[in-house]
């Protein structure tokens, strides 16, 4: 009895996770908006971006690769951003505490957001809203608000950077 019970819970929530999230980005098609608070309580839109090349960074204190990433996206801040680009991080972790302290010590000159979670499972309500199963995820999205790029690796990222700004 307690395997076929276990054998059902299992199955409700692999059947769950198999779900397409209905904010999926795609490329050429506009990212669903969101709304955020930033560390000081104001809020900040994705769509507030528009007429801006962009980068979202999804990230967390806690995630070893997220920040070892850091570094080059200061590179590319450094590189783009007065020929327009702009990036803001949005980080999953449940403790505010927890990301208010490694937004000090990283330094990102980017806006920083926290996400939500309001739902009843474990993902954040953006984050799981997007089906970001891991992190770092990056989204590059254009002045109109559409996915240029959906999880670009380094390499990837860098040579569409040098396309659209032409350095």
């Amino acid at each position: 009895m307690k395997k076929i019970l276990l054998s059902g819970l299992m199955l409700a929530a692999l059947t769950g996770f198999a779900q397409k999230p209905a904010n999926r980005p795609a490329v050429h098609r506009v990212v669903a908006d969101w709304t955020l608070k930033k560390a000081d309580g104001s809020a900040l839109q994705l769509s507030s971006f528009r007429g801006h090349i962009v980068i979202v960074d999804f990230w967390a204190s806690w995630c070893m690769p997220c920040r070892a990433s850091i570094p080059h996206l200061k590179e590319l801040y450094s590189a783009y951003h007065a020929d327009g680009l702009e990036i803001v991080s949005v980080s999953i972790d449940a403790r505010a505490e927890n990301w208010k302290r490694a937004v000090l010590q990283e330094q990102m000159p980017w806006d920083q957001v926290l996400d939500n979670y309001t739902g009843d499972n474990n993902a954040s309500d953006v984050a799981g809203g997007y089906g970001i199963e891991a992190i770092p995820y990056l989204l590059l999205i254009d002045k109109d608000g559409k996915a240029l790029s959906v999880n670009p690796g380094p390499g990837s990222l860098d040579k569409q950077l040098k396309k659209l700004f032409g350095h």
